[in-house]
């Protein structure tokens, strides 16, 4: 590694970062942030974990599904001592699923196919789509895990198998391009075009990513979306179809391996963030 980059900031910070698990991110975070001269703890959010934030001066929160409760109430004791956590909406114990959040978007005039909660009651609605395909979506999940497309004829035995309101059904929206943007602080960092043979365009899921030129229109679109669910740090999903600009998803804690292998930095980015929410 790197001795630490000198001059650059004017307070050594003591961060710490909590994820439900290990990611790639966190070591191209850590890395960052020793060359700018900050100290790093790693903590995995588990049950039991007791956080003193007394020995730190920053908290950065990554993938918390399943121990969103725990994230907030140690987002929450930062909060009350005035130390920054990134991201605060959790201090404040904002946590909105897919459903919740397309609706928020929807309240913003931003693009979403008709989407419905998976309900045995919502069945009549979800058969008056325009489309014969249905998407169905886990309503708290990542790295497009479990979701799955399938036709009308379909809907009550996926209905019987999933269990009312553990999904929600979508419109299918023919996507011809797909972008990733990284938005930070309410600006559009950059992003790239995610390429793939499948209908879904995930990186985890074998799509590639592919520099891009993003037009400013998916920059508005990307920062309007982030900011309408309160996003500090946000890799917005953005689909181009025939009825508009698509907001697929707001990632709370975005992969962006995919995005630095194309010769960008991000994570660089985040730390700066930090560095200037501390200085507030």
């Amino acid at each position: 590694m790197a001795p630490p980059l000198t001059g650059l900031n004017c307070i050594e910070m003591k961060i710490l970062i909590l994820s439900a698990e290990k990611q790639q991110e966190i070591h191209r975070i850590t890395d960052e942030a020793k060359r700018r001269g900050h100290k790093i703890t790693f903590r995995i959010l588990k049950k039991g974990l007791k956080i003193n934030p007394d020995k730190f001066d920053v908290l950065l929160l990554r993938a918390i599904i399943g121990n969103v409760k725990l994230a907030e109430r140690i987002a929450e004791k930062f909060y009350l001592r005035e130390k920054p956590v990134v991201d605060e909406k959790l201090a404040k114990k904002i946590d909105r699923n897919k459903m919740e959040n397309y609706i928020v978007f929807m309240h913003k005039h931003l693009y979403i196919p008709k989407t419905e909660y998976f309900t045995k009651s919502n069945l009549i609605k979800i058969k008056k789509f325009d489309s014969e395909w249905i998407v169905l979506k886990p309503l708290s999940g990542k790295r497009g895990i479990g979701i799955e497309r399938i036709h009308k004829n379909e809907l009550e035995s996926r209905l019987k198998k999933f269990g009312e309101t553990t999904y929600l059904a979508q419109e299918f929206a023919e996507i011809k391009k797909e972008y990733r943007v990284y938005v930070i602080d309410g600006k559009a960092i950059g992003g790239m075009e995610k390429v793939s043979k499948n209908w879904i365009h995930n990186i985890y899921q074998g799509a590639k990513p592919k520099k891009a030129i993003l037009s400013t229109k998916i920059k508005e679109v990307a920062i309007d979306a982030a900011k309408s669910v309160e996003t500090e740090i946000a890799g917005c999903d953005i689909g181009t179809t025939k009825k508009g600009l698509f907001v697929i998803e707001v990632n709370r804690s975005p992969g962006f391996a995919g995005y630095e292998s194309l010769g960008k930095k991000f994570a660089v980015e985040i730390v700066k963030y930090v560095e200037r929410k501390l200085k507030k």
